[in-house]
Parts: structure tokens; sequence; C-alpha cells
């Protein structure tokens, strides 16, 4: 999964590129096991540029959190390690927060959830469509992947879910939460898929969701 995912963002820089975007891979490895250490810093499609870090923060807020620092670049993608994005995803995201201003984040278009589910949605995009900010106490209505300045990543960091057993999760939720409740837009890029891949065991999304987990409290929530 690892190889194929990193192939997949490697696709989209290589796309980016043709249209003048320099890009740089970060592949953080957060308690990674010894064949995805060596599978991803040993894949042949990484680059000069490109970085990985071994992390034991055993939280992928706090991992993405500490890859964002170390980033000197203008515009910061999130992509999680074993999903897929359409190889016009970086170019596309790109081109949509030129447009739209410093105060959005791109999302692709299109959801494609694959494995143990097979679901296809469309992300609401803020500009076109006004969205009940309410509807964020009860779901969340943007996936993971996310493009916009890396000063807004430092602006609204990730926060943490704490230990296993804390009853808290969904970090990109909470993301999502905190960052409509600090005045940005969240857009979406027109014609871009996200592969989402489901698991019927194992992923975190899952160990939450089997744990009854909720997410922080939200600055949001007390606007509304």
């Amino acid at each position: 999964m690892a190889h194929r995912s990193l192939g997949s963002i490697i696709r989209c820089c290589r796309y980016a590129e043709l249209l003048g975007i320099t890009t740089q891979v970060f592949a953080v490895l957060d308690d990674a096991d010894e064949e995805t250490r060596r599978v991803i810093q040993e894949h042949p499609a990484l680059r000069q540029q490109d970085q990985t870090f071994d992390l034991s923060f055993g939280d992928v807020a706090l991992s993405r959190n500490y890859a964002i620092r170390e980033s000197k670049s203008k515009y910061v993608a999130i992509i999680d390690g074993d999903d897929h994005v359409s190889p016009n995803w970086l170019g596309a995201a790109f081109l949509r927060a030129t447009k739209a201003g410093g105060a959005s984040i791109v999302h692709p278009q299109t959801i494609v959830s694959f494995g143990a589910t097979s679901i296809v949605r469309y992300q609401p995009d803020q500009i076109i469509v006004k969205i009940d900010k309410a509807r964020l106490l009860m779901s969340n209505l943007w996936n993971v992947c996310a493009f916009g300045p890396r000063e807004l990543f430092i602006d609204v960091p990730y926060v943490s879910t704490g230990k296993k057993d804390s009853g808290f999760g969904f970090e990109d939720w909470h993301w999502n939460c905190e960052t409509v409740a600090s005045g940005y837009l969240h857009v979406t890029a027109l014609h871009t898929v996200y592969f989402e891949r489901h698991k019927s065991s194992g992923s975190l999304n899952r160990v939450h969701q089997q744990a009854g987990a909720v997410i922080r409290s939200s600055r949001l929530f007390r606007q509304l």
C-alpha cells in the first residue's frame, strides 16, 4: 500500500511540475515497521529534493504538525499514506488556491471510497454553496486531503487526540471545525479525485468508530 500510494503522489508532483509548480514530498513515517520504512526510504520514484521523516509520536496530528513546521514551501498538501490521488490534484489545487485567496483550503472535488466499502461522494465548496456550519456538529464535511498556505496550517495546527483510550478521535474533523471557526473557507478543485481506502479493520478511523470516540471541543461549537 505504501509503495502504490507514494507512486500516486509522485505522479501528482510530476503533473504539477509540467505547469511550472515546484514540489517536494515529505514522507512521514510515524511508528512505521521495518518493511514499510524500507519500502518508502528506498522507493525508486523519490527525487533528490524529497525527504523522509522517521518519527515516533504515534499520533497523526503531531506527525503532520512536525512535517509542516519543517517545510519551507509556500503551500502544503496533506495526503494520507494509504490513499491515492488523481494525477491533476496538486496542480488543480494550486490554481484553485491562488484564485480563491489565502483564506481558503482546497479539497478534491470527488471522494471515491474503495476497499471495505464502495462509495462516491462530492465535497461541498463554501464559495459555491452556502454551508450551515451546524452540520459540522454531526458529520465531517471534508476529507483529510487538504491544500493551503503553510501559514494557515501553522495558524491552526492539528490537535492530538491523545492516548488510544482517551475517548477522542477524528483529528481531521476537529481541524475542519477549527479552520471554519477561524474564518477560513473550504473549497474544491474541479475534476479532481481522492481515492480513500476503507479497511475492514486496522484503520485509525475504524478504531475511533468502534470505540465510540468523539472529536475534541472546538471553538466552532461555541460560535453556533
